[in-house]
Formats: C-alpha cells, sequence, structure tokens
C-alpha cells in the first residue's frame, strides 16, 4: 500500500495529510472462516428450530390420524365379534327351523325336551304359533312378544333378555308343516361368552356399549372400557349384523398418542440445540482467542513503529482492529513527518492477497485427509461338491421325504449330493431362491452346512431361516414368496435320524418326484453355479400372523409338551401371545430328546404331560412333534384324545363356516369320522397317509380341512393349508374358549368306539412293502369292504382294521376298531392270521 506524504502549503500553514489512494495492509485481507461462517451458523440454528417444529406439527397430525385408524380397528373387532358369534348359531337355527320333526315335536308335546337335543343352548322350545298371551304357557314376555310378532310374518332378529337369572341370546324363527306355519322355534344361547370375549378385548383403550333397539327405544345391554378423557366425544354407532344390535365405542384420549416419535422429533430438536448451543460457546472462545491475538499484534506495531520506525506486515483477524490500526499507521505517520526527517517511501505488501483457503485450512486445523478406500471384496462361490464317489442309499429316498440314520445312510457328502440335486430340480422350475430351516437335532448344523452348500453349487440363492419348527419353514416360504423350501429334520422319529421335507414351487415332493432327486445324483445330472447365501428371521412374523387369525374369547390354562424339540421355542410365545396361561413342559430344545420321544401319537409319551396337567388343573394339554407339524391333545381329566376325534370337533366348526366343504382324512381314521362329516353337509375324502399326499389332495380338491391319525392338520380355510400344529394347537383352543363346558364334555359330544393307537411291527425297509404286498394278495374277506389305496384297510360290518408299510420307520404300522370290545379282538385275531400267514416270523404285538 502507498501511504500519503504531507505537504506544506504556499501560505506556509499545514496542510491534512493526502488522502489514502490504497487501503492499509492491516485491511487488505480476506474475512476468516469464523467471521463468514457466524452468521450462516446462526441462520442454522434458526432453520433447525423450524425444521424441529414443523416436524412436530406433521407427527401429530400423524398421531390423530392413527388415533382414528386405531378408534376404526377397534370399532369393527366389536362387530366382527358380534358377527362371528352370530353366524356361528344363525345357519344352524335356521336349518334346525327347516326340519321336518319340529311340526311333530309341536304335536306330540315334546317341545321342552328339545333343549337336551342342542348342545350349549339354554332354552329350545317350539311355540304354538296361535299362541293365546291370555293363556299361562310359561314364557317371558319377551319371549311371547317375540312368538308374537314371528305369528305376525315379522322376521324377527336375535335379542338379548334374561332366562331365569341369566342372559341369554334368543332367536326365533317359524315352523311350517310344508304349508302353513305352525309354531314358532325359540332357541336361547347363552350371553356369557360373547359378553366375555366383548369385555375382556382392550377395556383400556376406551369406552364401549352393545345397545339393543326395540322400535324407537334403546336400551345398553353391555358397557365395558374406561370412559373417554376427550371433551366434545360423540359416542359413533356402528350398526353389527344384526339389525337390533348396536355398537358404540369412544376411545381414550390416548389411543393410538402413546407413539414415542413425537417425543422423539421432540428431544432430537432439544439435542440439536444444545448441539449448536455448544458450537457457539466454542466459537464464542475462539473469538476470544483471536482478539487476543489481534491486541497483541496491534501492541507489537505500535511499539515498532514508533520507537523504531519499523512497519511489520500484520493481518488482523477483525475489520475493526484492521481500522484501528489504519488509524494508527495515519497518525504515526504524520506524527513522523513532522518531527523526524523520514524520506517519503512507498510500502508495498510483497504477499499481496492470503488464500481463503489456506486460512481456513490453519484455522480448522488442516486440510480434511481424503477417506481411504477399500477395494470391495469379491464375492465368494459356494463351493460345487465335487465328482466324488460317494455312494447315496436308496432307501433313505422315501414316500414323501429324505430321511435315514446320521452317520450311516445320511452323511454330509450325501447331503451336499442331494442339496445340488433340489437346487437342480428348482432350475428345471424356474425357481431362483430356496428358504432352508432346520430343528434342533444334533446334526442339524452339518446337515444344513452341507444342504447349503449343494443348493449354492447348483446356481441357487439361498435365505437360511435359522432353527425353526416345519411349519414356520412352511410360512416362510409364503411370506418371502418363493414356494421352494427345505426342512432339515428328523420330525418323531430318534435323535440318530434326520432328513429333509421338500417344496418346489409349492408342490410338496413325494413319490416319484422324490425318486427323480435320487435320479438325478446317480446320473450327476446337476446345474452348476455359484448362488448366494443370505439370512432371515420370520419367527415373530409367524407369531404375529397366527395371533393376528386367532382369538380367544376367555383365557385358558394350557400345559405346553414339546418333547424338547423345535416347537418349544414358538408354540409357547405364540399360546401367551393369544392370552393363555402357559405352563411349559421340556421346552427347552435337546437333539438328544432325554425325556421321552417326541412323538405324540404314542400314548406312552403323554404320560409326563397327563401328572402336569392334572397337576396344574390346567384347561388342556398340547404335546408336539419334533419338528412341531403334529399334535397330541390331553383334556384335564387326563383323556387322550386321538388326532381323528380331533378332527371331529375341527370338521364340526370348519363346516359351519364352510357349508358342503371337502374334508380330507387318512386311512388310519375312524370312519366315524366320515359319517360325521356327511351328517354335517360336508364331503368326507379319504387319503393315503403321509403329509405329502395329503397336500396334494387337498391342493386337488380345494379342501377346507385336512387331518391324519398321526397327528400332522392341515387348516386351508383362514390359513395356508399347510400342517402346522401349532396353528391346530390354537383353532382348539380358539373352539374351547367359546364353550361353557370343559374339554372333556367338548369331546364326549362325539362318538368313541373301542379302538387301538398306531401299532407299529418292526420289518426292515427292504421287506416293508413286499410283505404288506403279500398280504394284499392273501386277504379273504368276503363280508368286508377292502380298501388298498395305502397298505389293506378292511372294513367290515361291526369293525375295520388296518395294516400299512410306513413311510418314515423300518416297520408296518397297523390299527384297529370295533364297535364293541369283542368286535374289536375279532377282526385283531383275523388280521393277526394273515400276518402269520405272510410271514411266521414276525412278532405280532397284539
Amino acid at each position: 500500500m502507498v501511504l500519503g506524504k504531507k505537504k506544506k502549503a504556499e501560505s506556509g500553514n499545514e496542510s491534512k495529510p493526502e488522502k489514502k489512494t490504497t487501503r492499509p495492509a492491516s485491511e487488505r485481507r480476506a474475512k476468516t472462516p469464523l467471521q463468514a461462517g457466524l452468521p450462516s451458523l446462526l441462520a442454522a440454528v434458526v432453520l433447525l428450530l423450524a425444521v424441529m417444529g414443523s416436524l412436530y406439527y406433521l407427527v401429530d397430525v400423524a398421531a390423530r390420524q392413527q388415533h382414528d385408524a386405531m378408534t376404526t380397528v377397534y370399532r369393527q373387532h366389536y362387530l366382527e365379534t358380534l358377527d362371528a358369534y352370530l353366524g356361528t348359531h344363525e345357519s344352524t337355527v335356521s336349518s334346525l327351523s327347516d326340519s321336518a320333526l319340529l311340526p311333530y315335536v309341536l304335536e306330540t308335546a315334546e317341545s321342552n325336551t328339545l333343549t337336551a337335543r342342542y348342545p350349549g343352548a339354554v332354552y329350545a322350545r317350539v311355540v304354538n304359533a296361535k299362541l293365546d298371551p291370555a293363556v299361562p304357557n310359561g314364557l317371558s314376555f319377551a319371549h311371547q312378544d317375540m312368538v308374537l310378532r314371528v305369528a305376525a310374518g315379522a322376521k324377527v332378529t336375535p335379542e338379548i333378555s334374561f332366562y331365569e337369572k341369566d342372559q341369554v341370546v334368543t332367536f326365533a324363527r317359524p315352523v311350517s308343516d310344508g304349508t302353513n306355519m305352525v309354531g314358532v322355534l325359540l332357541l336361547s344361547m347363552p350371553f356369557k361368552p360373547l359378553s366375555t370375549a366383548l369385555t375382556r378385548f382392550a377395556p383400556e383403550a376406551g369406552k364401549f356399549e352393545l345397545v339393543q333397539r326395540n322400535g324407537s327405544e334403546r336400551a345398553i345391554i353391555l358397557t365395558a372400557g374406561d370412559a373417554p378423557e376427550v371433551e366434545g366425544v360423540v359416542e359413533a354407532v356402528s350398526p353389527s349384523r344384526n339389525p337390533g344390535w348396536e355398537v358404540r365405542f369412544a376411545p381414550v384420549k390416548t389411543l393410538g398418542r402413546d407413539n414415542p416419535v413425537s417425543l422423539m422429533v421432540l428431544g432430537l430438536g432439544v439435542v440439536s440445540v444444545l448441539l449448536v448451543g455448544g458450537l457457539l460457546l466454542v466459537m464464542l472462545l475462539m473469538l476470544q482467542k483471536r482478539l487476543r491475538e489481534d491486541a497483541e499484534a496491534m501492541d507489537s506495531f505500535c511499539e515498532n513503529y514508533f520507537r523504531y520506525g519499523t512497519r511489520n506486515k500484520i493481518n488482523m483477524n477483525f475489520k475493526v482492529c484492521a481500522s484501528v490500526l489504519s488509524s494508527v499507521e495515519q497518525y504515526g505517520a504524520e506524527l513522523r513527518a513532522g518531527k523526524v526527517d523520514v524520506k517519503s517511501a512507498e510500502y508495498h505488501d510483497e504477499l499481496g492477497d492470503l488464500s481463503i483457503a489456506a486460512d481456513s485450512s490453519a484455522l480448522l486445523g488442516g486440510a480434511p485427509v481424503p477417506a481411504k478406500s477399500t477395494p470391495a471384496k469379491a464375492p465368494s462361490q459356494a463351493a460345487a461338491p465335487g465328482s466324488d464317489s460317494v455312494p447315496v442309499p436308496a432307501e433313505i429316498f422315501r414316500a414323501y421325504d429324505i430321511r435315514g440314520v446320521v452317520g450311516e445312510g445320511l452323511t454330509e457328502a450325501v447331503a451336499r449330493k442331494i442339496g445340488l440335486a433340489i437346487g437342480s430340480e428348482a432350475v428345471a422350475r424356474g425357481e431362483q431362491v430356496v428358504v432352508v430351516g432346520r430343528d434342533g437335532r444334533l446334526s442339524g448344523m452339518q446337515m444344513n452346512a452341507a444342504l447349503i452348500e449343494g443348493l449354492r453349487a447348483s446356481g441357487r440363492d439361498v435365505i437360511d431361516v435359522g432353527m425353526v419348527p416345519t411349519p414356520v419353514l412352511y410360512f416362510a416360504t409364503k411370506i418371502i414368496g418363493t414356494g421352494t423350501g427345505v426342512m432339515i429334520t428328523g420330525s418323531h422319529n430318534p435323535g440318530n435320524y434326520n432328513g429333509f421335507k421338500i417344496m418346489i414351487a409349492n408342490d410338496t415332493l413325494a413319490g416319484d418326484e422324490i425318486q427323480s432327486l435320487r435320479q438325478r445324483i446317480e446320473t450327476g445330472n446337476y446345474s452348476g453355479g455359484a448362488g448366494a447365501l443370505s439370512q432371515q428371521n420370520v419367527a415373530q412374523d409367524y407369531i404375529d400372523r397366527v395371533t393376528g387369525d386367532i382369538v380367544l374369547a376367555r383365557p385358558l390354562r394350557v400345559v405346553v409338551d414339546a418333547g424338547n424339540g423345535i416347537a418349544g421355542v414358538i408354540a409357547p410365545r405364540v399360546l401367551e401371545a393369544m392370552g393363555c396361561e402357559v405352563v411349559p413342559l421340556f421346552c427347552e430344545v435337546d437333539g438328544k430328546f432325554p425325556n421321552h420321544h417326541p412323538d405324540p401319537s404314542k400314548p406312552e409319551n403323554l404320560e409326563d404331560l397327563m401328572g402336569v396337567v392334572a397337576a396344574n388343573n390346567a384347561d388342556i394339554g398340547i404335546a408336539f412333534d419334533g419338528d412341531g407339524d403334529r399334535i397330541g391333545v390331553v383334556t384335564a381329566s387326563g383323556k387322550n384324545i386321538y388326532p381323528d376325534r380331533l378332527m371331529m370337533l375341527l370338521s364340526k366348526h370348519v363346516l359351519t363356516t364352510n357349508p358342503g366343504a371337502d374334508i380330507i382324512f387318512d386311512v388310519k381314521c375312524t370312519r366315524d369320522l366320515g359319517a360325521l362329516i356327511s351328517r354335517l353337509g360336508g364331503r368326507p375324502v379319504m387319503s393315503k397317509t403321509g403329509h405329502s399326499f395329503i397336500k396334494s389332495k387337498l391342493k386337488e380338491t380345494g379342501a377346507a380341512l385336512a387331518g391324519e391319525m398321526s397327528g400332522h392338520i392341515f387348516f386351508n380355510d383362514r390359513w395356508f393349508g399347510f400342517d402346522d400344529a401349532i396353528y391346530a394347537a390354537g383353532r382348539l383352543l380358539e373352539i374351547l374358549s367359546l364353550e361353557s363346558d370343559d374339554a372333556d364334555a367338548v369331546f364326549a359330544e362325539f362318538p368313541e368306539n373301542p379302538s387301538t393307537p398306531e401299532i407299529n411291527i418292526p420289518v426292515p425297509d427292504a421287506k416293508k412293502f413286499a410283505l404288506v404286498e403279500a398280504m394284499k394278495a392273501k386277504a379273504k374277506f368276503s363280508d368286508a369292504n377292502i380298501i388298498t389305496i395305502d397298505g389293506l384297510r378292511v372294513e367290515l360290518p361291526d369293525a375295520w382294521g388296518l395294516v400299512r408299510a410306513s413311510n418314515t420307520s423300518p416297520c408296518i404300522v397297523a390299527r384297529f376298531e370295533g364297535r364293541t370290545p369283542a368286535a374289536l379282538a375279532a377282526v385283531q385275531s383275523r388280521f393277526r392270521t394273515l400276518l402269520a400267514s405272510v410271514d411266521s416270523s414276525l412278532e405280532i404285538p397284539f
């Protein structure tokens, strides 16, 4: 910069210093980042507060919307509970009123005996249509009014009233002799199961009222829940399936507003403000430091300039300090010009302007260091099983799965080849992703690793869902959308067994499809590639889906015996989420099965469960097999409910909502099951034994329900159609929760004849099928109907017997049933003679 020269005026007076033409060095510098960033930082604080306020507003709006949505959900649940109750009974009432027997009952004065004929009814009676209210008839005023309205031709909806001391729901229907109305059917069902289901559902969510209309009058029948804590809330009225009933539900103001998101946003705002405040404090401290630096620089400049005439090149941090220094320079120049002989000279700033970037780097502690880049690791390829000559035994390829003894027929090398064959078959069917799960057996991890290695070597991508029950693996294939999966399990076999249940493109492999995998291995007909591997946890998704489908009307105490199988991980959680009090028994997963064999079809394996049910005064006991797809049931009295009798109860309820549906059962089930299904309006379908065969038949027929004597239960009405013992347990508890009687009384409704459980007779795998075929050839039962779809089933007028080859174990399986003990013994004797004639070396245990 150039300093002005001091001149003398012609008059001899001093003139003022010449105006500077160049800014002094102290002013010729760029702003520091501190100066430039402070306004931006303050603006950012204001913007941040504005954003936080907006977010809080949006979250509050979302909370209000969630409040409204949850209100709708709760109101709809109440309506669905009412509709389900009505739907359960209305179809039965209608079919009963159409019965040709009712006019006879009216004429013979046997009307009062109807109650005993309709299980669960509080009151059932046929009343003459020409009722005279003046004549004593034993009817309440409400029931008389319903009869008169029906007789007048009105359509009378179900009404809630009192019968003796209890509330009941009464249905009224006209009874016709084919031409004229001759009477009115009154059927009263207990109101308590419905009221319990309504009042126990989320009472903390708001105030619920069930209102019954009678003309213009309205009466509140049932009230539950807390009063709303919102001023001005209008209790919305929702009509139900019954025009005479209304649901009123007013939510508490906190419903749906306990979402912590708004508090999180508020907390984030506070944290952000504190963070920005901390930055401001740091900047203030830096300001103080810079001011001190400027003061020290000015002191040094003044000392050097005034004492020695030296003007140092100084860069000031602040404009105000630079301005003061500029004035000091000017005044100092003037002072020195008047007192000392100083040559005028120009001072040139040799450094020029200072780089902002350099200054910024100095202020921030140096330039930022570039991030170190790491090359991405190339994806590894799954090693394909070598073209070794490891033998693969034919006997492990069974009728509907692959199963064998680990270390003998089934080794890791064999599992790799099986994985390669399954993956290659998936390629042929256009499937890319395979879901893999395993049960809790000790060999599970090794089989899992070997199988996945083979699958990936075929080019298939694998999703490993870990250690789960078989139905959870099936569920995973549904929600992931692959339709292809492999479950590594030995099912109910001893701990030294393991195997593979296989689904490809939503088909469970069985029969020839299983054998085609063996042929692929023998011929080396494999595809190649390097598939990916990922893990996914679906357990909670399964629990949520089951508990979202099943609702209990009242809580039950349930003992769960998992037999140390994998169902012990999931089943208690599912039932507890439904509201049950669960007493766990052998729910710790242990592949050695130290307490009893994980097969609930054997009565001896249910003895511990019976004892714990009695000791805990439980409502029911549920047993599972090793992989959770087979169920056993024990009542409070310790009675073992065979799966074919369980199917009777399930069929009754499924046909209520699916009239005329097909119901599938296997050849080992009682013939009373088929008769019951027909009597209830369904179509009984007998199938070969085996989960794969049952699923194939279910897919073919679209049946609503299927079941096996072994305990495999398949629901296809509200569920996915695969065998799922955990879901089946939930559906059983749903039915029992609606009944006022205990499980023993509920099952007593269904016929029970003297019968045997499944009887296993050891026969080597290589001989068992030939032995059964020999039995068929020698069978002489001229007085019987012979069924050979799976083994030999002989149906006599008063008994039946079955012998078939097991598809999972080295044995043949027998079962017998008779109308009387003598008939049972007779059919057993005939089969014993037939078996001995085919193979005299057999040890026949009956």
